[in-house]
């Protein structure tokens, strides 16, 4: 197993529910590009997330890593997407009131369209439906991009883990939100609109910068 033991007691709660059908209701994020949305991913997105993972990441995810992601009740892997083609993804394992981001990332050419902001809203409203009060993650401590991405969206640093990293050997800085916060901080309403939602489109807000960031597995 590549997590630690305590996320294997959580349950999934109203998974099918909360993430709405896609279809030509969706709302999204518009782009010069076309409309993006954000919805659950499917064991059929598992190559495209895993050549968009190891466009972004030293410690690049494979195929088989998110689709036993996929089959795990304490999993769930978000998967932004434009006209059926994904371009970012976000990994979410959760326990009890606490839930861990151990991987997400946006393909290198649409990086700085806000996508990884959208990803981040998105796991918030789902973190916040299954009792989850704080999400936890790891990022290196030269990563300025990603850092300002996950101020942004309502991360704070927690502490200092040394030489957590490899190629190259870094420190991470460990993150820590509380959903409540961050889910109301970029938007100012805890909620976020998935396909035939009917909220106002809450992505069509100021670009981000998406990072190269990496967050560790165990």
């Amino acid at each position: 197993m590549k997590y630690g033991a305590g996320w294997q007691n959580a349950s999934r709660r109203g998974l099918a529910g909360s993430l709405a059908n896609t279809g030509k209701g969706r709302r999204g994020l518009e782009t010069a590009e076309g409309m993006i949305s954000v919805r659950q991913a499917q064991p059929a997105d598992a190559p495209d997330l895993a050549r968009i993972s190891s466009a972004s990441l030293s410690d690049s995810w494979s195929q088989r890593d998110f689709r036993d992601t996929m089959g795990q009740a304490q999993g769930l892997v978000l998967v932004a997407e434009r006209e059926g083609k994904p371009l970012g993804y976000v990994v979410f394992y959760f326990a009890a009131d606490e839930g861990e981001i151990p991987s997400i990332a946006v393909s290198p050419e649409n990086r700085r369209k806000g996508i990884a902001d959208a990803l981040l809203q998105s796991l918030f409203t789902e973190a916040d439906r299954r009792g989850v009060s704080r999400i936890f993650l790891e990022v290196r401590a030269s990563n300025v991009p990603a850092h300002r991405l996950y101020e942004k969206n309502g991360f704070l640093k927690a502490g200092t883990r040394r030489n957590f990293y490899e190629n190259p050997k870094e420190d991470a800085d460990l993150l820590v939100c509380q959903v409540s916060d961050g889910v109301r901080r970029r938007f100012g309403y805890a909620g976020y609109m998935f396909a035939g939602d009917g909220r106002d489109d809450a992505f069509a807000q100021t670009p981000s910068d998406i990072h190269d960031g990496e967050v560790r597995r165990e």
